[in-house]
Order: C-alpha cells, then sequence, then structure tokens
C-alpha cells in the first residue's frame, strides 16, 4: 500500500449510488488520497487512489456536507485543498472546492458536521477554527495558541460529539480539553502515565488522537479515546486505548461528573 500517514472515516455515506462506510487516508508517496470502504464486518478495502497538486502531503479530516462527503487536506508548506469526494463506477474522484493556506506547518484538523466548523492546527501556533462550507470565505479564529499550559508541537485533534476539543500538545506530552464551542474554553488538560501495574507505558510525544461518544461496551460506555504513542523504548509505536468517564472524571467535566 505504501506510507500511510493521518486517516479519518465517515459512516453511512452515499457514494457510486449506495450508503457505504468509508474511511480516507493520505498517501504520502503517490502525494494522494488513499480511498478505502469498511463493510460490515470491519473489513477495509482498497477502492483506489485520487491524486492531489500538494507536495508533501500531510493531514487529514472529513466533512458530511449535506449529502456530500468533502476531504480537507494539508501539505507541510502551509497549504490546504478541499475537496468534494465521489466514486463513479468504482473509480474514486476528487473536485477541488476552496484554497487557502497557513503561515507555518499545518498539522491534524477536525471538522464539526453538524455546525459546519473546522478545526485546524497550526503546530507552531496553536489551533484555529473556521467555516468549513466551501461557500464560506477563509477567515479563521484563534481557538487557543501554542504557550503555557500548551506547547508546540501542536498535533492531532479530535472532538468528543459536538461537546469538547481534545488537543494533542506534543511538546509537553500532554492533552488539552476545551469547550467545542465559542468562547473555546479550556476545561483542563492531562497526561497519561505508565501503568506498571498491568504492563502499559506512559504516552509520550502523541500525533495523532481520536475520540468518540459512543457506547464501546462496558469498558468504554460513554466513549472511547485512541492516542498514537510516538516513543516506545526499542520497540514500534503503539496506540493506546482510554475510557473517556475517567478523563471526564479527573477534569471534572461539565455533565459528565
Amino acid at each position: 500500500m505504501g506510507p500511510l500517514n493521518n486517516v479519518d472515516l465517515r459512516q453511512d455515506v452515499l457514494l457510486d449510488g449506495r450508503r457505504m462506510d468509508v474511511a480516507v487516508a493520505t498517501h504520502r508517496e503517490e502525494e494522494s488520497l488513499a480511498v478505502f470502504e469498511i463493510d460490515a464486518n470491519g473489513e477495509v478495502s482498497l477502492i483506489g487512489l485520487v491524486p492531489t497538486d500538494l507536495e508533501g502531503i500531510y493531514g487529514i479530516c472529513l466533512y458530511r456536507h449535506g449529502e456530500e462527503l468533502h476531504v480537507f487536506t494539508n501539505a507541510k508548506d502551509g497549504n490546504y485543498l478541499q475537496h468534494r469526494l465521489e466514486i463513479v463506477q468504482g473509480e474514486p474522484r476528487a473536485e477541488l472546492l476552496r484554497y487557502f493556506r497557513l503561515e507555518t506547518r499545518p498539522e491534524g484538523c477536525v471538522v464539526d458536521d453538524a455546525r459546519s466548523l473546522l478545526f485546524v492546527g497550526e503546530e507552531e501556533f496553536g489551533v484555529w477554527v473556521m467555516q468549513a462550507s466551501p461557500e464560506a470565505g477563509t477567515s479563521r479564529e484563534v481557538v487557543i495558541e501554542a504557550k503555557t499550559p500548551l506547547e508546540p508541537d501542536i498535533e492531532g485533534l479530535a472532538l468528543y460529539a459536538d461537546r469538547y476539543l481534545i488537543v494533542s500538545s506534543q511538546g509537553n506530552h500532554r492533552f488539552a480539553v476545551l469547550e467545542a464551542s465559542p468562547p473555546y474554553r479550556l476545561l483542563g488538560i492531562f497526561r497519561i502515565d505508565e501503568d506498571s501495574e498491568n504492563g502499559i507505558g506512559s504516552v509520550r510525544e502523541t500525533d495523532g488522537i481520536e475520540v468518540s461518544a459512543l457506547n464501546f461496551g462496558e469498558r468504554f460506555a460513554t466513549g472511547l479515546v485512541v492516542v498514537q504513542s510516538g516513543r516506545n523504548a526499542s520497540q514500534n509505536q503503539n496506540f493506546k486505548y482510554l475510557d473517556w468517564a475517567q478523563i471526564a472524571a479527573a477534569l471534572e467535566l461539565p455533565g459528565q461528573e
């Protein structure tokens, strides 16, 4: 398959005349979008690659715009593209809708579909928010800057439903939880330390993060958090799974005690 970097997914999307669950990843070697279908059994199959005009393709996030599926991708030089993704007779296609750029290197992004808000991370600066609709302009406002209690690089972004924005602060190995609506109040900071009793290492140098508010069974009834750990001694990098309820309790999040 080649070197894939960031990935996002959406369920029950109308593509190629039918409903499907899809994942889209950035393919660094081909400077393209790798489009996958996820079947009811969780099996993932490649639909195809879609080339982009980016050099050094990097971050990605998906956006459900009505019945359309849009893809935001960025490159290390700060360029951002917004495409409409289509699949025609089994072949993926992407129509360019909008272009904008950040002054320095971007990283993760995430879209609040219901409110059409795009959150974008800029490694050395912080987090911005702007309208996700392609008809909107490119003006944006600051959500949080990469300064105390955060520290560059700003990496992954994730949303817990439409309530909380989670930000990976890679420079100090911590995670910030903010309100996902104005004024984007900072609610707390947490880190993930070693659990020696269960043989689980700490989390350091996190790039990617994802969170879901869905019920994943008894252990993750109010949500699941998945974080990438970039430092794992002599072994490969790995992913850690966390119970959202523990984070909510530790930070005393409103309505989540």
